[in-house]
């Protein structure tokens, strides 16, 4: 069994990448600013440290979009009007898909990621995806929070200016959208789910439907191991 390909969607500078795995090493080689770090760092954070995103692993030019759902949820007068379905969320959200490659008399260590009965080896897909974990919990508390920091927003002066007429100064109250809101703990509204994957569509970015369920076990345990050596600037250093 091997790791054929991942596929990294919405991270970072990486909007959609593939990379190919090797037979035995595999090797990042580039300029600077290519991608190279935000590849490894996808890696360490989709598997090992699971709970240390930030705002900023998700791609810059997709928080336009993230914060027009919070502008809709705000200017939403009923929220039963309100779509609060993944599918609006779906090509935003930072993610890994997965390729592996098993033969048939590897297929016990992967019987928790069989898509179908009638799969017998062969490729297997499973994304994983930072994504809300309840999006009615997060509507709740960011349209609450928002709209009570405005409400807060305008304070009058009790001093007068020179006609007599009070002073109206505009406070910029935190938050001031979407990604202000999530800005300081991503982490309490957002986790890593898992997904199997169709091995038949695999050469495709895959949309996930309703359909599509998580699965609570740990996808890949006893399966991958990460270990990270920091950046050596000595290794040709004979000492």
């Amino acid at each position: 069994m091997k790791i054929a390909y991942i596929d990294i969607q919405n991270f970072r500078r990486l909007k959609n990448c593939r990379i190919n795995f090797s037979e035995k090493e595999t090797v990042f080689v580039g300029a600077n600013n290519s991608g190279k770090t935000t590849a490894m760092d996808a890696l360490i954070l989709f598997f090992k440290n699971k709970t240390t995103f930030t705002t900023r692993d998700f791609t810059l030019s997709n928080w336009t979009q993230i914060n027009l759902i919070g502008e809709s949820w705000i200017k939403s007068a009923n929220k039963d009007d309100i779509d609060l379905s993944i599918q609006k969320w779906e090509e935003l959200l930072p993610s890994i898909d997965v390729w592996l490659d098993v033969n048939p008399n590897e297929i016990h260590y992967v019987k928790h990621l069989i898509p179908t009965l009638d799969w017998d080896g062969g490729s297997l897909g499973v994304r994983l995806r930072y994504e809300p974990t309840n999006l009615e919990e997060l509507y709740k508390e960011f349209t609450s929070i928002f709209k009570n920091s405005k409400s807060l927003s305008l304070i009058q002066n009790t001093k007068e200016d020179g006609k007599g007429k009070s002073k109206v100064k505009e406070l910029n109250l935190w938050p001031k959208d979407m990604w202000d809101f999530l800005d300081k703990n991503p982490n309490k509204f957002f986790t890593i789910k898992t997904y199997l994957l169709d091995p038949s569509k695999k050469d495709s970015t895959q949309k996930l439907t309703e359909d599509n369920l998580p699965i609570e076990t740990n996808a890949f345990s006893g399966l991958i191991k990460i270990d990270i050596i920091n950046a050596q600037r000595g290794f040709s250093d004979v000492n």
